[in-house]
């Protein structure tokens, strides 16, 4: 490992720990567990992966991988319902109850959302041997889908911060994915590298925006 894949990874432990001390100091964990969990998730995993990269063989490591970013991708549909959840109750007209009418148009929508982020990740540019990562797109859509229902609704707050930052950084690895894509298939190995720190960057930044935004007593959210 180089030098500049041991920062970042340094960089980015350290910023996950200290966003998990905020989240529970700022009781954001009580009101998001499943952001908590996902958060918590993603320190463990790449803790785990670093230590387990000399002791497995290239295939059981791929294996663990492919399993994680399963994991990952399920918990990522848990947080959009506790997103969606959230944007819900901060809607005056959703304040007085539940409807059967209101729950036929939430899985409406529901249904609507995931076939949209499915359809996108179907359609994906998958050239040379280096695969978009279609669970990813997948997540990325919904997030993105959800960052736009938070501002057509005008609702501000934690979850909207919750989605701002994954809907950008989903984005950015759809990209970046379909870079290094094409990067491998032209064997670009600085094209690759590049999109692959403009990735791990662009989350260091995503947890910095969380740090600085995330309030112990927001007034919505």
């Amino acid at each position: 490992m180089n030098v500049i894949n041991l920062c970042l990874l340094s960089a980015g432990l350290g910023l996950q720990l200290v966003l998990v001390v905020v989240l529970f100091r700022r009781g954001v964990a009580r009101r998001f567990p499943i952001f908590t969990l996902l958060v918590i998730f993603y320190v463990l995993r790449s803790v785990g992966l670093f230590a387990l990269f000399d002791y497995l063989t290239r295939s059981a490591y791929s294996q663990l991988y492919d399993f994680l970013s399963f994991a990952d991708l399920c918990l990522q549909i848990l947080l959009a319902g506790e997103i969606a959840f959230s944007i819900l109750r901060q809607i005056p007209r959703w304040n007085s109850g539940w409807t059967l009418r209101r729950m036929a148009k939430v899985a409406f929508f529901a249904a609507l959302a995931l076939g949209a982020a499915g359809g996108v990740a179907s359609v994906l540019p998958t050239p040379g041997r280096v695969p978009v990562d279609r669970g990813a797109a997948f997540a990325a859509v919904l997030m993105a889908l959800l960052l736009l229902w938070t501002v057509l609704a005008r609702v501000a707050g934690t979850a909207r911060r919750i989605a701002e930052g994954f809907a950008v950084y989903g984005i950015v690895s759809v990209v970046a994915g379909i870079e290094r894509s094409y990067a491998a298939l032209h064997r670009s190995a600085g094209a690759y590298a590049a999109s692959s720190y403009a990735q791990a960057g662009i989350y260091l930044a995503v947890v910095i925006y969380w740090l600085f935004t995330f309030r112990a007593k927001p007034a919505a959210g």
